[in-house]
């Protein structure tokens, strides 16, 4: 890795920084052990089957590239403890967005800005960390990116992830009925926006 410019966000006893080696060990524990988190990460997507020696190899030879100028991931750490990490992603600006929703975003040019959170560490869920980790990497994200409005994507059942994406500003823009299936339950596709003033 590019050590020159490390980057580290503090907000009180909360982090969002560049990984480290030390990563490594609590992202086989998170693909491994405590897996609970794939249950609200897109879990009706087909997940290959996990090979420790594979992961390793493809970990390490993306934490020896160069980093980039504006950061699309970054881990989080509460007192120095690594609990997950936030990422952003491209996303097509028809994707889940409906009809009668597109006028709205016509001026959109491609692909816009999506964000997401995953915390596998339970034990740190349900105390507000998320939201407050959220907002630091909505505002890093805003200072960085020349856009006009930012978006998350989620699912029904993930109420969680609903309440973190409302209490930071964004409001549910389009919602496919029936869209995921969980466990052989139905849910809907859910994309919400958040406007940038």
């Amino acid at each position: 890795m590019n050590d020159n410019k490390i980057l580290k966000i503090e907000s009180g006893d909360l982090t969002l920084r560049d990984k480290t080696l030390d990563d490594l060990n609590d992202y086989i524990k998170w693909n491994t052990v405590l897996t609970e988190w794939q249950n609200w990460d897109g879990p009706w997507e087909k997940k290959d089957k996990f090979e420790i020696e594979k992961y390793k190899e493809e970990w390490l030879s993306n934490f020896n590239k160069p980093l980039p100028e504006i950061r699309s991931r970054l881990e989080i750490c509460v007192n120095g403890i690594h609990i997950g990490w936030v990422g952003s992603y491209k996303s097509c600006i028809n994707h889940l967005v409906q009809v009668d929703r597109i006028e709205s975003i016509k001026n959109t040019v491609g692909k816009v800005l999506a964000i997401g959170i995953d915390i596998p560490n339970q034990e740190f869920r349900g105390k507000g960390i998320g939201t407050k980790i959220f907002k630091m990497w909505l505002e890093y994200l805003i200072k960085e990116h020349n856009s006009n409005a930012i978006y998350t994507e989620t699912w029904s059942g993930n109420k969680r992830m609903i309440a973190t994406a409302l209490k930071c500003g964004f409001k549910e823009i389009s919602r496919l009925k029936d869209k995921r299936v969980v466990n052989g339950k139905f849910y809907d596709a859910l994309r919400f926006e958040k406007v940038i003033k």
